[in-house]
């Protein structure tokens, strides 16, 4: 689907909330916007979020926390303070960005199978540490047997083998 940025209601409603009329503060909105090339900088460059807050504070992106243009302990704490809350701003931005992307989905891990019985025990344990429990796991239930009485029986064999291999 392209984005129609002509659309002059959708203008609208991009300049309302990037003045400040949405949810999210005007930091996070410029660095969403710039997300790709405040990354290279990071990557060839590093972070210097307090630099970085100093720039941003000074252009309105960010609010100046009480006790900024002191000298002293108290202007170095405050100073801190606006660079944590820009780094966990970028923090939210990234997270939010691999959301979208889905890559906030859980990840399924394929065993190496060095030998028959090492790669069913892998299994096992994948299959007992996972969130998502599908027929495909489900088919090592005995007769009769819930989900939840198969993953406790898992559990107590592999707390049993635990126990064997440390003595």
């Amino acid at each position: 689907m392209s984005v129609d940025r002509t659309d002059p209601l959708l203008a609208q409603m991009r300049d309302a909330v990037r003045v400040g009329g949405g949810r999210r503060s005007r930091l996070s909105i410029w660095m969403a916007e710039h997300e790709a090339e405040i990354a290279d900088i990071i990557t060839a460059y590093g972070a210097d979020w307090e630099a970085w807050a100093t720039l941003w504070v000074g252009t309105g992106l960010l609010g100046a926390p009480k006790g900024w243009g002191e000298d002293g302990p108290v202007g170095v704490a405050s100073r801190r303070r606006a660079a944590e809350t820009a780094r966990q701003t970028w923090l939210r931005v990234r997270r939010r960005r691999r959301v979208g992307q889905g890559a906030g989905k859980p990840k399924t891990i394929a065993p190496r199978p060095d030998s028959a019985a090492e790669a069913g025990g892998r299994r096992d344990m994948q299959v007992l540490l996972s969130r998502n429990v599908d027929a495909a796991h489900l088919a090592g239930l005995r007769p009769g047997e819930t989900p939840e009485e198969a993953v406790a029986r898992r559990l107590a064999a592999f707390d049993r083998e635990l126990k064997e291999r440390s003595r």
